[in-house]
């Protein structure tokens, strides 16, 4: 197990959740992450149609729980909780929801600050009845009147709306609806990718302007081609970095929801990246900005 100080990873997306549903082999699991440099996961909430059912996620978020206490990990609902755990050796699960049509099933919408959810991501791959996803027919041009009212209630509440996955039009209503930092808690460059679920430059630069981040995704999909995969990954960081900042880049490994490259497929490979990063000119700060201290710092200016 590693010590506080080798924990230097805020990881703002996987799908464990989901993943470990299956009785498949998931790499963002507590037993791993012990083992890890990430001192922060966020855990996707995610559930397909045949899922939607609240005692049934209820039941599967107490196991998970279970597990943590049993792996030196803990569900970080509460904000002082979270900082005051910040340097000591134990890992830090922070639930999100991925696709706020999830919210349909929730007794009420409370709930989500119950279990301390920290940001919602407006759709997945699929159009819902707040707004309409990057991968899927247009349905509400954009965002719907009851997605503004989502998001102003989220607003109220302090939660993050999240714009990864969701259409061009849609992430247009976002930056103009909510008045807290955005962030794309998985997503690529558009420059070097040209998929519609990476971000263009002026997304970018408006997501930077809100004080938020955008997570880079590991995803090979989503990362493009002339090279390996930690090569395609440096490349997007180094990119985003050169338009924004590296005050506004983050990571979004997408581990477990994804295929990611043989040689960033683990929580363990961030020590990889990390050496990649120096010898690529990064300094030390651009370094602890980019996997820890940006999604600290809207994590502790969102107090909640």
């Amino acid at each position: 197990m590693l010590s506080g100080k080798n924990r230097f990873v805020i990881d703002l997306h996987s799908d464990f959740l989901h993943c470990i549903k299956y009785g498949k082999k998931c790499v963002t699991s507590p037993e791993n992450l012990k083992d890890s440099p990430v001192k922060i996961q966020f855990f996707a909430i995610f559930l397909l149609q045949r899922e939607k059912n609240f005692l049934m996620l209820a039941r599967e978020l107490k196991s998970v729980v279970k597990l943590m206490k049993e792996n030196n990990m803990f569900w970080g609902r509460d904000l002082n909780e979270i900082i005051e755990n910040i340097d000591n050796d134990k890992v830090i699960g922070i639930p999100a929801i991925e696709g706020a049509e999830i919210l349909d099933i929730f007794p009420t919408w409370e709930w989500v600050l119950w279990l301390g959810v920290r940001y919602i991501t407006i759709t997945w791959n699929f159009s819902n009845r707040f707004a309409d996803a990057a991968l899927d027919n247009e349905k509400n041009k954009g965002l719907s009147i009851d997605g503004r009212n989502l998001l102003r209630w989220m607003d109220s509440k302090k939660i993050i709306a999240d714009v990864s996955h969701i259409s061009e039009k849609s992430f247009k209503y976002v930056i103009d609806t909510t008045s807290l930092p955005v962030i794309a808690s998985h997503s690529n460059a558009y420059s070097l990718c040209e998929h519609p679920r990476n971000l263009k430059d002026y997304q970018i630069k408006e997501i930077a302007d809100t004080g938020g981040t955008i997570g880079v995704n590991f995803c090979k999909t989503f990362l493009g081609e002339g090279g390996s995969g930690l090569d395609l990954i440096v490349n997007h960081i180094k990119y985003i970095s050169n338009l924004v900042g590296t005050e506004f880049v983050s990571i979004g490994s997408d581990f477990d929801g994804s295929k990611t490259p043989d040689d960033m497929k683990e929580p363990k490979d961030f020590l990889i990246l990390r050496e990649r990063l120096r010898k690529e000119g990064f300094s030390e700060k651009d370094i602890e900005n980019i996997f820890f201290n940006n999604v600290l710092r809207i994590i502790k200016e969102i107090k909640r």
